[in-house]
Parts: C-alpha cells; sequence; structure tokens
C-alpha cells in the first residue's frame, strides 16, 4: 500500500520528479518533469540526467552529488540551466534528496525541479539595465568599475596580466547637439558605440561612462605600444564621416591611456590618470591620443584651486538658482518647478554643473550648497505663493545627494527653512538619484522618515539607470519617479524604450508613485508621453530653465503655450 500510494503522488505530482539510479542514469520520470522538458517518458529513462543540463553548469552540478552522494550530507538546492523541447534553454531550481526505491530497497537519488526560467529571465533584464547604458547597450560606468576593480586586482597578483584604459571624450559633441538636435545627438552616440564595439577585440569591454564619454578596458596586454596603437586605431574607426538628417558629421576624440605598470591599486586610480590624459590630448588640438605621465597631475593642483573658488563662490554670492517648470501633461498646465544651482566663475566664465556640484561632493562643500539651494527655493516658492494665489498649489523640487542625507544637519535645516518661509512642507520635494539612494540606503533612511514624518515629499531621479528593489520602492516614503532622459530621448527610434516608460508608468501606479518624464526635447516625445498617459513633465521643449524675472508671465496665468 506504501508504494502505491508513493507512485500516485510521484506521478501525480505539480513539480518535476526523477529518481536517479548511483551511476547517474533516470529510472523513474513523471509526467511534470516530461512537461517541463517537452520529452515523452521513454526519451527520459535510462538516460543520464546530466546529458539535460546545460553544458555550463554539468561540472558544477557533478561536484555537488559527488559531496552528497559520497558522504551523509544534507539535501542541497542549486538553480541549473537544462535543455527543453528543441533546445530551449530552461532554469529550474533543482532539490536533490536521498530515495529508497520501496519497490527493491535500492537507493539512489530524487530530484525535484522547479521551472524558473521567467523570474531568471526578469532577473537577467534588471540586471542588464543596471548595468548598462539605455541609449547605446554599451556597459555602463558601474559595469566598467566592477570590471576595472577586477582588472586592477589580477595585475596586483600577477603583474604579467596586464591591463589598459582607454578614455574617449568626443570633440566638439556639444555643437551637434546644437546645431542638428538631441535626437542627432543620441544617433551619432550610438554610431560612435558601434564602431568602438566593431575595432576592439572580442573580450575587451567597451562603455559609456556617460554623456559624451566612453572607456575601454583592454586585457591581457603586455606593451604600453599595444594599447596606444589600439587607440590610434579606434581614431581612424572614428574618422570614417555619417550623415545625419542629410548632414555630413566626422566624428572625433580625444583619447587618454594608461597601463597597469604604473601600480594602480584601485579602478578609480587608473579612470583618474586615464581622464587626465585625455585632457592633456584634447589640450593639444583634439582628435589625438595621449598617453599619461607623471606631470599631468599637476591637474590636481589646478582641480583645488577651482575647489577654493567654489567655496568662496557659496559665500560671496557667485552662485544663482535658476527654475524649470513641471507641467502636467493632460490638461497642460503649470504643477511646479525644479530648482538648479548655476556657477558663473568671475574668470572661467560659466562652470558645468555636473563639474562643480561632483567637484562640492569631492571637496565637502556640497552640504553648504545644498542648504544654499533649499532656503533659496523655498523662499522664492513661498513669495510666488503670496504674489499669486492661485498658484498655491506649485511646489518645488530640490536636488540633494548621499552625503545629504547622511548630515544630521539636514532635517533641522529643512524643519527650519519651511518654518521661516511658512512655506506647507508638502511643497517641497526632495530629489536623489536612484543609483545614489540605494548605495546609501542605511545611512540615509533615518533622514528619509524624519523629513517624511514632517510632511516633505520625495522623488527618485533618473529612474530606471540603477538597480532598485520592488521592495524597497514600495515601503520606502518615495512620491514619484522620474523616468531618466536616456529613456526619453530613445523613444522614437528604440521602441523598446517606449515599453520602458510603458513599464515605469505601470509600476508606478501599482506602487502607487507619480511619474515624471524629464528630458522631453521634441513634440514626437511628448505626444508618445501623452498617450502612454505620462502625468507630469518636463524638459526643453516645454520650458527652460529660467531666472525668477523670466518666470512673471507664467505664474500670472498658471498657462504656458502647449507646444504642438
Amino acid at each position: 500500500m506504501n508504494q502505491q500510494r508513493f507512485a500516485a503522488s510521484f506521478a501525480n505530482a505539480a513539480i518535476g520528479l526523477a529518481i536517479v539510479r548511483p551511476d547517474g542514469s533516470i529510472h523513474q520520470a513523471n509526467l511534470a518533469l516530461c512537461q517541463l522538458l517537452g520529452r515523452d517518458e521513454a526519451a527520459l529513462l535510462g538516460r543520464q540526467f546530466n546529458d539535460l543540463l546545460h553544458d555550463g553548469d554539468v561540472a558544477l552540478f557533478e561536484r555537488r552529488v559527488a559531496s552528497f552522494a559520497g558522504q551523509a550530507g544534507d539535501p542541497f538546492s542549486v538553480e541549473l540551466r537544462c535543455h527543453g523541447a528543441g533546445g530551449q534553454e530552461l532554469w529550474v531550481s533543482l532539490h536533490c534528496g536521498r530515495f529508497i526505491d520501496p519497490a527493491d530497497n535500492r537507493s539512489g537519488l530524487i530530484y525535484q525541479l522547479h521551472d524558473i526560467t521567467s523570474r531568471r529571465r526578469a532577473e537577467d533584464r534588471l540586471h542588464h539595465v543596471a548595468f548598462h547604458d539605455g541609449l547605446t547597450d554599451l556597459a555602463n560606468r558601474n559595469c566598467f568599475n566592477e570590471s576595472l576593480g577586477l582588472a586592477v586586482e589580477r595585475s596586483g597578483l600577477d603583474a604579467s596580466d596586464g591591463f589598459a584604459v582607454v578614455f574617449l571624450d568626443l570633440d566638439r559633441f556639444k555643437v551637434v547637439n546644437d546645431s542638428l538636435g538631441h535626437i542627432a545627438g543620441n544617433t551619432l552616440l550610438r554610431e560612435v558605440a558601434r564602431r568602438l564595439r566593431d575595432t576592439v577585440r572580442p573580450d575587451d569591454l567597451v562603455a559609456r561612462l556617460g554623456g559624451d564619454e566612453f572607456a575601454i578596458l583592454l586585457h591581457r596586454l603586455h606593451q604600453p605600444e599595444d594599447a596606444e596603437a589600439m587607440a590610434e586605431r579606434l581614431l581612424h574607426a572614428l574618422a570614417v564621416p555619417m550623415l545625419i538628417n542629410g548632414t555630413e558629421v566626422v566624428p572625433s576624440a580625444s583619447i587618454g591611456v594608461t597601463f597597469s605598470d604604473l601600480g594602480y591599486r584601485t579602478a578609480d586610480e587608473v579612470l583618474r590618470d586615464a581622464d587626465l590624459a585625455m585632457y592633456a590630448a584634447k589640450a593639444k588640438g583634439r582628435r589625438r591620443v595621449a598617453i599619461f605621465d607623471q606631470s599631468m597631475h599637476e591637474r590636481i593642483a589646478e582641480k583645488l584651486a577651482l575647489e577654493s573658488d567654489l567655496r568662496r563662490a557659496i559665500g560671496e554670492g557667485q552662485l544663482s538658482v535658476v527654475y524649470q517648470p513641471l507641467f502636467e501633461l493632460d490638461p497642460y498646465r503649470l504643477t511646479g518647478f525644479e530648482a538648479l544651482a548655476r556657477w558663473v566663475h568671475p574668470e572661467r566664465g560659466a562652470i558645468s554643473p555636473a563639474v562643480f556640484i561632483a567637484l562640492a561632493e569631492e571637496s565637502g562643500h556640497i552640504e553648504a550648497l545644498t542648504a544654499w539651494v533649499i532656503n533659496l527655493a523655498a523662499r522664492q516658492l513661498a513669495q510666488w505663493h503670496a504674489e499669486h494665489p492661485h498658484m498655491a498649489h506649485l511646489g518645488m523640487h530640490v536636488n540633494v545627494c548621499g552625503r545629504d542625507l547622511a548630515n544630521t544637519a539636514l532635517v533641522p535645516l529643512v524643519r527650519d527653512v519651511l518654518q521661516r518661509t511658512e512655506l506647507a512642507p508638502q511643497r517641497l520635494t526632495l530629489e536623489i538619484t536612484e543609483t545614489t539612494l540605494m548605495s546609501n540606503l542605511a545611512t540615509a533612511l533615518d533622514s528619509l522618515q524624519a523629513l517624511r514624518k514632517m510632511g516633505v515629499k520625495f522623488s527618485i531621479d533618473d529612474f530606471g539607470t540603477g538597480y532598485s528593489s520592488l521592495a524597497y520602492l514600495s515601503t520606502l516614503p518615495i512620491d514619484s519617479l522620474k523616468i531618466d532622459r536616456s529613456f526619453v530621448s530613445g523613444m522614437s527610434d528604440r521602441p523598446e524604450n517606449v515599453e520602458i516608460v510603458r513599464a515605469v508608468l505601470t509600476l508606478g501606479r501599482s506602487l502607487g508613485k507619480k511619474v515624471i518624464a524629464e528630458g522631453i526635447e521634441t513634440v514626437q516625445q511628448l505626444a508618445t508621453l501623452k498617450e502612454i498617459g505620462v502625468p507630469v513633465g518636463q524638459g526643453y521643449l516645454l520650458a527652460r530653465p529660467m531666472r525668477p524675472d523670466q518666470l512673471v508671465g507664467l505664474l500670472q496665468t498658471g498657462m504656458h503655450a502647449e507646444p504642438a
């Protein structure tokens, strides 16, 4: 009777089951396993179970089984790839346990197989998004830094395992962007990415670090001259003219190269020196290659001087704040602003926010800069509310970084600003990038909760470029998700970007988060976003960042001519 009950349970189980003899052959297989693998029972019985596994997983599985069978170990579980019907790759969660056949008292193993293909594919897609650039599909900065860190470790253990880093910055890319438009600029970036991939060796890693900066990790190089030769080939590959919207464009780049024989200890040191070499190439006239040497560290002194200037600029009023409007897209109306810091240096002219904000973070001035922006932006919004009572619904977004959220002074600072300006806390939204939030979650959590209790809102900036856990998104005090501009800009010629935007919108709705699209540059992008149902947007098409005096008309009416 026990044997009959077992046979019935085995045959009718909803999960795949296999009884395997000590020699690895399949003795019994139930219907669920046959359906999972797309084979009938006759094709499985007597077959070596390992023949069903992906070649790359056989050795791991054999070691686990040998270790388990050879000693009184505990049952184990492992995730493996199997060959399904027609060679289709399946992911399964396999649990291995001991088994005594009640029919003949022979010992063996029993495997339980669950199909986890959908989960693994979803994880692979998330991993790909987290470690790849959305515009070019190259590796992103996170992926590159991780691979470079491993290369530094290997080279430190074995000097013969050399590597080089090639750092590229496109020459005059801003001219293409400004004259032909952002879509043309994106077309150029994708073509540059393709040429770089086609020029390097299969095992070399090409990454887009951001903007018009690219980096290449060249593995297994034994002479610095080999890296220089590769850099020259890259220059030649880029120099082939291309047509963009009927205009001939000749891409070019300034390239910096550094080699592992300098005894680097961290990935940051390597990128720092490759970056210095790239700037040296640009200073020599662009479209050329420069090899790093120690004299380039003189640039560090210049950087320190700029840090000192920034410290004075914060205290002496050289900085200003401009405000980029945010609009509800349907019906079209003003809903708030994002405060953006600007710096016009008395000798150097306008300094890019990407430069001076990063410099503020590195030098420890970011707390003072953030406090100044929050204070000024809150005061300005309160003034607008007082002058235009019908605009009392308008909110203000201010960017903060990980160091800000880890700073214990942030919460009392915001409380004091809100009390002095009499601004309703719910009108202030603090923005933090997805990557920064997830990497500083432990230190930021107290500030997030305290500020949320106060009524302040939070938004995740550049959403989709990091690797957020859905569990965190559903529990953290986040009010809105800002879709990264790279996904918005690529919607017209990359259908998958439209689906990514749609997926973020669906995710936001399911979690009760407002979704905001940033970087709207064309009428077509705006139309697509409205059709999808994205509620709020910002971008140069809608309105550029403006000084307070330039916003008077908009504030009086609350309306702005909708782009058509």
